[in-house]
């Protein structure tokens, strides 16, 4: 337990056993010393006072947001007390894709959160990071983000124990901004690869070819989230671990991962991949990996297209890799559509030229129609015709066609 005393007074700690039970104790006693955060030069104020809401963001009737920009180093306050906490929201607008570090340190202990504010309150799920401290320590949110608009909070871990009355609470925080994070070498590449249908059984595998071959640069967390879809009814993956991992680069990775909320229903949204610590050498170098294989059984010919930018298509997180450095990437994806079915074979579309030829041969069966019609009735001279078939060559040359 943690008691604030007031220096010259007496204070007397009582020991006593509950109900008449007895024995021996340890008792200690220690002095705590507070963590004091002070504001750098240069930091900017919050100006907000104990106990108000100026920047409540969602939190707030109506919604008030504050603003941090990249760069900007923030000194707060913050308070918990009777079950309710103060919550700070900063706003800010991205323009570009943009790695992100969002960084606080506080007098009490904190967490953050990076939320997508870009449709408004509420924010948008499924995006989320978040990163908590003890007392000063610093709470550190690192992500890959894209253009629109992005929440920065800061709030207390408890909902108590920090009122006005003991305050002022202060925190730091700050905004960091870089380029995002690209891939070490060529863009790698996740994609999809058919394996021939049966009567009971589709098998499409998720494959990544990747050619990073320096030091940290090796992959031990994966993440792909698809979109896939069928054309028939009776169709159900395989979910169990054994089978989506078989074989591949992650079947001895630490965890593994297959979500998906119903493995008969499409559009299905699956999430697959897994994370490796590295201590059992199994992270992925330069190669083309099998990541997974999906299972699906069938009850009739069926067709099936698996994509991955439909399921999000203003998150960075459908498809990441991060390598043991650590730094998270995105590499490219191509999808591709599995079945019975062959793809349909194009429509040809004569050229320009090609449309010439074609005039050309029906006006010289015109002209010859004609010309062996005037013959038979008119007795027209030989010259006749010469001349118009001269005059639909002509023509057309003149054409252009």
């Amino acid at each position: 337990m943690g008691l604030a005393l007031t220096g010259s007074n007496t204070y007397y700690i009582v020991v006593d056993g509950y109900g008449g039970d007895f024995g021996s104790y340890n008792l200690e006693i220690d002095i705590h010393t507070p963590v004091v955060v002070n504001c750098p030069a240069g930091g900017i104020p919050e100006n907000e006072p104990c106990g108000t809401d100026a920047n409540g963001g969602c939190n707030s009737i109506p919604p008030v947001f504050g603003s941090v920009d990249c760069g900007d180093t923030i000194c707060g306050t913050a308070w918990a007390d009777t079950n309710f906490r103060d919550t700070d929201w900063y706003q800010k607008v991205l323009t570009a894709d943009t790695s992100v570090t969002w960084s606080v340190v506080a007098e009490f202990p904190v967490r953050i959160f990076i939320l997508k504010g870009t449709s408004g309150c509420p924010p948008e799920p499924p995006f989320s990071v978040d990163a908590s401290a003890s007392p000063g320590d610093t709470a550190r949110a690192k992500v890959d983000l894209g253009p629109g608009t992005w929440w920065f909070l800061v709030l207390p871990y408890t909902f108590d124990g920090f009122p006005c009355a003991t305050g002022p609470h202060d925190y730091v925080a700050w905004l960091e901004c870089a380029p995002p994070h690209k891939d070490p070498l060529v863009p790698d590449t996740a994609y999809t690869v058919c394996l021939t249908q049966t009567s009971t059984q589709q098998v499409i595998q998720i494959r990544l070819m990747t050619d990073n071959i320096g030091a940290g640069d090796s992959i031990q967390a994966a993440i792909i989230r698809l979109l896939i879809t069928a054309d028939r009814p009776g169709v159900t993956l395989d979910t169990t671990l054994a089978t989506t991992f078989a074989g591949t680069a992650l079947a001895n990775w630490e965890i593994q991962v297959v979500a998906v909320d119903d493995p008969s229903l499409f559009h299905m949204q699956l999430n697959i991949g897994g994370l490796d610590f590295g201590e059992n050498l199994n992270l992925l170098g330069s190669g083309d990996h099998l990541i997974a294989n999906l299972v699906f059984s069938i009850s009739e010919p069926t067709n099936f297209c698996v994509d991955t930018s439909l399921v999000n298509p203003e998150g960075f997180d459908n498809l990441a890799l991060t390598t043991s450095s650590p730094i998270d990437y995105f590499p490219q994806w191509v999808g591709a559509c599995c079945g019975p079915t062959p793809p349909p074979t194009p429509t040809t579309i004569p050229t320009l030229s090609e449309w010439g030829l074609i005039i050309f041969s029906l006006l010289l069966l015109a002209t010859l129609v004609f010309y062996l019609h005037c013959k038979r009735r008119l007795a027209a001279p030989a010259p006749f015709g010469i001349f118009l078939l001269v005059l639909v060559i002509s023509f057309y040359l003149s054409s252009g066609l």
